[in-house]
């Protein structure tokens, strides 16, 4: 009788971050995670939900003007776009600055655009991951520059891109990268 190879276990991928947590695309399926759910800061990374709530809530073909008092929120360090004061815009194109430039300065531009204030917009953010479920996730800002009590866990961030990478405007703009 022939006898069957045994499998041996693939072993634990080499991580050397704090969390991490690897799913199958198509089937969700979990195939690695470590430390999943601890909340650590995300950077700009944050800056996915930013899109998500502006694509969700705004009419992409406005045109939007860049205000003083939107460069003024922007922290010292932070990366930019490089908008100016005046500058003219679509909300589409300022979509690209945010996403492919990591626009610190695009972030606050949409974010008043979309819901009059950092403040509401932020709170729309916290809202939205309510609602996809991600319990370990808290935004203070709609950049992710360092900030209180601004966080997600990998899983979350999993589910999030997934939530983003389904929506045809989001996916187009990553894509061009």
């Amino acid at each position: 009788p022939t006898e069957m190879p045994t499998a041996t276990p693939t072993p634990a991928p080499f991580i050397s971050g704090s969390a991490a947590y690897l799913t199958d695309a198509d089937s969700g399926r979990v195939l690695y995670s470590m430390n999943s759910a601890q909340p650590l800061p995300i950077a700009s990374v944050t800056k996915i939900m930013t899109a998500i709530v502006t694509i969700e809530n705004a009419n992409l073909n406005q045109g939007v003007t860049v205000q003083q008092a939107d460069l003024d929120q922007v922290p010292t360090g932070a990366s930019t776009a490089g908008l100016v004061v005046r500058d003219y815009f679509r909300v589409r194109t300022l979509l690209d600055a945010l996403l492919l430039r990591s626009g610190t300065d695009a972030s606050l531009v949409l974010a008043r655009i979309v819901a009059g204030s950092t403040d509401n917009f932020v709170a729309m953010m916290n809202n939205k991951a309510q609602a996809l479920g991600l319990s370990h996730t808290h935004f203070s800002n709609p950049h992710g520059f360092a900030a209180s009590n601004h966080y997600s866990s990998a899983a979350d961030l999993v589910t999030l891109a997934t939530y983003a990478m389904r929506n045809p405007t989001f996916a187009g703009v990553v894509g061009l990268s």
